[in-house]
């Protein structure tokens, strides 16, 4: 809910593209299972139609939103990586993936397209359904992520390809 409203601010502020990042190196390690593990069914709808809301709210927003993925990005983090119109990753020993099938868990719906946008489908079984985690350069070869550089470099970067795509 918290990313929803930073997007809408966003939005409705001067600025013309939005970065996101995370903290120290981890870009997002995802939803936080132990604390949703114990919701009923209606809760755990309830808070899944919310993350789908905020997921699709950066997928379609009207400005251009570029991932720099400080460090690791798993399950509920790679899906937000997956979002943004550019993926900017640290060249690092952080990983990035999908793991939800390894957790028993589905893709949400609003996962698949991005994906099948983003990434060939030779790498689809990999990444979608047995849920490796990727090293920064595979995911760079498979397309999931679009530029590595030093973790020194990553906001100049990121802040110049969110100030290049707002002008394009």
């Amino acid at each position: 809910a918290g990313l929803g409203r930073a997007l809408i601010a966003a939005q409705e502020s001067p600025a013309r593209a939005v970065v996101v990042t995370g903290t120290r190196r981890s870009f997002s390690a995802g939803l936080a299972l132990p604390e949703i593990v114990n919701f009923d069914r209606a809760q755990l709808r309830d808070f899944m139609q919310g993350f789908e809301q905020v997921m699709t709210q950066f997928l379609i927003a009207p400005m251009p939103v570029v991932a720099a993925i400080n460090g690791f990005a798993i399950a509920g983090g790679a899906v937000l990586a997956l979002m943004a119109d550019y993926r900017i990753m640290v060249d690092s020993d952080g990983l990035i993936g999908l793991n939800e099938a390894q957790l028993g868990i589905g893709l949400p719906a609003v996962v698949i397209e991005p994906l099948r946008h983003r990434v060939p489908a030779s790498a689809w079984a990999p990444v979608a359904l047995a849920g490796e985690l990727l090293t920064p350069q595979d995911a760079q070869s498979i397309g999931l992520v679009d530029q590595l550089v030093p973790q020194a470099d990553l906001l100049t970067v990121a802040l110049g390809r969110a100030a290049a795509l707002a002008h394009a």
